[in-house]
């Protein structure tokens, strides 16, 4: 896809590439999946359950990595005692280019 293209979901049909028309249903499938992986996480960190978040956290980020996915290992990193890697994150956030805003 190019930037700023999104998929288009055809009512009962599967999400299609609106410029070359490629099936995109496993890469919806993987965003759905880390999406809900993002918010098991932030689940876990509410309930105390610190490993398990970062491990849900981790797994979101293997799947597509981005500045909500570093903030919340972060976080994670930091709730576990894992000091070294939270400020490593940190400085890596602080490090990357701001993220572009799509129109």
């Amino acid at each position: 896809m190019q930037g700023g293209e999104r998929p288009e979901g055809l009512p009962g049909g599967p999400e299609l590439c609106r410029r070359c028309k490629a099936g995109l249903t496993l890469l919806v499938q993987l965003e759905q999946q880390r999406d809900q992986a993002l918010s098991q996480a932030r689940q876990c960190l509410t309930a105390g359950q610190w490993s398990q978040a970062l491990a849900l956290a981790q797994d979101a980020d293997w799947l597509r990595s981005d500045e909500g996915s570093r903030r919340l290992l972060a976080v994670a990193h930091l709730l576990n005692r894992d000091f070294a890697r939270a400020w490593t994150m940190y400085q890596s956030l602080l490090s990357a280019p701001p993220a572009q805003t799509r129109p």
